[in-house]
């Protein structure tokens, strides 16, 4: 986690320090999160149920933000936010369940549910003039899973994340939806059970309103 406090202390002065007046914002973001690359350990691949054998299958991101967009369209922004996660089998053959049906029965390793409070730190830049706007942006993700359920040792996480998305402005209001990519990294003693999958595809709506113009 000091690299991820290093970066906020370093990003935050920047709206003090702009020469030009930018743009302070409040926002919602709610986004669903995919794992679309499965885990492999030692290049084997370990089974689970298809997805609709669970209860659990909707996995998401959401929260509040707070954003200075300077005149440049270049913007930073940080916020809280909760997110549930999926954690998976690792590969150890100890906790082994099965699913399926009458007929046809999988012997697989059910993932468990986790939930994380977020904190990003993300720079975004606009493109085109005009109340349609294109972005990219790219930033970390710090992250504290805050459930009792012991099975992994690892509650710190730190993700880096870019995307891109499409934004339009009307008034002091901005609506965006954008695609990223997570690449999360566990803090701390390699679990040996269950394991949150290191691959991340979110797709997000982010709402703003602008505070002062």
């Amino acid at each position: 986690m000091k690299k991820f406090f290093l970066i906020l202390l370093a990003m935050l002065p920047l709206a003090g320090m702009a020469q030009t007046k930018g743009t302070l914002s409040v926002s919602t973001h709610f986004q669903s999160d995919h794992n679309f690359i499965s885990m492999a350990r030692n290049d084997i691949m370990y089974m689970t149920c298809v997805e609709p054998m669970w209860h659990e299958r909707f996995y998401y991101s959401g929260g509040l933000g707070v954003n200075y967009r300077f005149e440049n369209q270049f913007e930073i922004s940080s916020g809280i936010r909760y997110s549930k996660k999926r954690e998976e089998f690792n590969g150890y053959p100890y906790y082994i369940g099965f699913c399926g049906t009458v007929d046809y029965t999988l012997v697989a390793a059910p993932p468990l549910t986790r939930h994380y409070v977020e904190v990003p730190v993300l720079a975004r830049y606009y493109f085109l003039p005009g109340k349609f706007k294109l972005h990219v942006e790219s930033g970390w993700m710090g992250s504290y899973r805050f459930d009792e359920q012991q099975a992994s040792v690892n509650r710190w996480m730190l993700s880096a994340q870019s995307g891109v998305g499409a934004n339009i402005f009307l008034n002091r209001w901005q609506f965006g939806l954008g695609v990223n990519y997570r690449l999360q990294f566990d803090l701390g003693e390699r679990n040996n059970f269950f394991e949150v999958n290191p691959h991340v595809f979110g797709f997000e709506f982010k709402t703003a309103f602008s505070l002062n113009r």
